[in-house]
């Protein structure tokens, strides 16, 4: 799980109230490691991992997250998917992605 550098990690629709990320792992039954965002480009991931990420409404750090997710996404899972980091405050990723949408 990666937080924000300074150890936030946001909600959700209220990211505005940060999750506890120590209780979240400790209901996981699997290991965890905590880290933050300016982690990801120095971990070696395995075929298998997960990575749960937070993203912020600061345009600095949502670039830096894309740039840096772009290059794992096809290697892991990744939570919330990249196509979702992409439609974060992004109005026309949102609508090029809905007019491709099967289900209109």
């Amino acid at each position: 799980m990666c937080s924000l550098p300074d150890g936030f990690y946001g909600s959700t629709g209220q990211s505005w109230n940060q999750l506890n990320v120590v209780k979240i792992k400790s209901q996981l039954d699997f290991e965890v490691a905590i880290k933050s965002i300016l982690d990801i480009q120095d971990i070696e991931f395995n075929k298998d991992d997960i990575l749960i990420y937070t993203s912020s409404p600061d345009e600095n750090i949502r670039d830096y997250l894309k740039s840096t997710l772009f290059y794992i996404n096809d290697e892991i899972e990744i939570i919330p998917s990249y196509e979702m980091l992409m439609a974060h405050e992004d109005k026309g990723f949102k609508a090029k992605k809905r007019d491709r949408s099967v289900f209109r």
